[in-house]
């Protein structure tokens, strides 16, 4: 049943409702169900409803605090500006707005740019990197330090950021910076490439994403921020790497910038939820979710059941795989009505259209699938949010110290608060700044929130 949700806040001693900003339906997948590696008491009284939540509220802006000891109008004014000179947008009428607002000598209100649409993390990190005054010629000056930055390791994450925060003009610099010798550098160039809307870099960042597990949340958010041909052939390439997570993290970061893709090999179900046929070249795969969305993704067209074999798809449905025929029945069972059949191949992707059809909900289709996992049924892995994840300690090679034979070091590669909206399981957490130290030409120092959030933007 339909559950509206509303804030409620505590004034004057008395619970205040306020207005509706959320609905919730759809049918519940228990958490035992989806740690199937890890049972307990509590995992059967408590559960999720995957994509159950549609927000009714108005538009969400990202606020930014302004620290006490820079409060003037003129401060606020001046940022604001600053910020609506590198991002913009065009009204109906084709009128440039820009996305910074000052609202008060306290706040400003800040849009986030489509093209950090799913990286609202990486939009404040690049605000965070802008020069607030800056002369002609002080510009010139930081540009030529930036060059020669570029192109070593422990270096290039703060040159990439003020380079994209500077725009257009960044663009030839960090073009050069493709031809470092170090991997993080070529990696933190052709991420800053792909905001910036170049598609040079495309080819590093796939190779990033998929033979450097602390590069490849990253990567990957990247690529799906760029929406050229070039970065959708390599995410398709990316549907058959060896890792599962990276096979994965293709899907979401393709079907996220461009949703009608023919590749991912959209399904219609009676039940509502998403199922995917992926022609992957790899080993058979099957991922499901249980944040954001109810989705079914089959990593190779061909997977069959493996007779005999005898499950459930909910309380319902049962399931059961004869040898001898090669066939599979599925019977809904009913108090009350008659008993519907349907007999289909041993492809699992007729056994859950099928299923679908007789009344199965998505919670029920994990329940089979995980039943046939523990039967030893699926011709491959099955894996539950098989996501890349940030923070990830990268070993810098020689190449990335410039051959000074310098001592090889290791670095984390991001953090939680630096997470991509696109691949967050969870509600954001507060955006920490990068492992990078604060700009030296950063302007005052500010808070932004957004909900309940808030985090150090500049």
């Amino acid at each position: 049943m339909p559950c509206r949700l509303s804030e409620h806040a505590l004034l004057e001693g008395r619970v205040r409702e306020g207005k509706d900003i959320a609905v919730a339906q759809g049918p519940i997948l228990v958490d035992n169900l989806a740690s199937f590696k890890e049972k307990s008491a509590a995992g059967s009284r408590r559960g999720i409803i995957p994509g159950g939540g549609k927000y009714t509220g108005g538009d969400r802006q990202l606020t930014v605090a302004i620290r006490s000891d820079y409060r003037t109008v003129r401060m606020s004014t001046t940022i604001a500006d600053r910020i609506g000179r590198r991002f913009y947008d065009y009204n109906k009428s084709g009128i440039q707005e820009p996305l910074s607002t000052a609202k008060s000598n306290a706040h400003l209100e800040l849009v986030v740019h489509e093209r950090y649409r799913d990286n609202y993390p990486r939009y404040l990190q690049c605000i965070r990197h802008m020069s607030l005054t800056e002369a002609p010629v002080e510009k010139h000056l930081r540009m030529q330090q930036l060059e020669r930055a570029i192109m070593f390791g422990p270096t290039s994450e703060k040159s990439a950021l003020q380079l994209e925060a500077v725009g257009s003009d960044g663009v030839p610099i960090l073009k050069k910076g493709l031809a470092s010798q170090s991997p993080e550098a070529r990696f933190r160039v052709a991420e800053a490439l792909a905001y910036l809307g170049n598609e040079d870099g495309v080819t590093v960042l796939k190779e990033s994403a998929e033979q450097e597990p602390a590069f490849r949340i990253f990567a990957l958010a990247a690529l799906a921020a760029l929406p050229k041909s070039e970065s959708a052939e390599a995410l398709r390439e990316l549907l058959s790497s060896e890792s599962l997570e990276t096979r994965y993290g293709a899907f979401r970061a393709l079907s996220t910038m461009s949703p009608n893709d023919p590749s991912l090999g959209r399904i219609s179900t009676d039940a509502g939820f998403a199922l995917h046929l992926i022609d992957s070249t790899s080993k058979p795969f099957i991922h499901l979710t249980r944040h954001k969305k109810s989705e079914v993704v089959l990593f190779n067209v061909n997977q069959e059941f493996q007779l005999p074999m005898f499950v459930r798809a909910g309380s319902k449905v049962l399931i059961q795989g004869n040898p001898a025929a090669n066939g599979v029945t599925l019977k809904r069972i009913t108090v009350g009505e008659e008993t519907q059949l349907r007999e289909v191949s041993p492809k699992i992707v007729d056994v859950i259209r099928a299923a679908s059809e007789l009344g199965a909900t998505y919670p029920d289709i994990v329940e089979m699938l995980i039943q046939a996992e523990n039967q030893h049924n699926l011709p491959g892995d099955i894996a539950i949010d098989k996501l890349p994840k940030p923070g990830r300690v990268y070993h810098r090679t020689p190449g990335d110290l410039g051959g000074s034979g310098g001592k090889a070091s290791q670095t984390p590669i991001g953090n939680d608060g630096l997470m991509p909206n696109l691949f967050s399981e969870q509600p954001n957490k507060p955006v920490i700044p990068g492992t990078s130290s604060e700009p030296p030409d950063a302007p005052a120092g500010m808070n932004a929130a957004q909900g309940s959030n808030t985090f150090e933007v500049l």
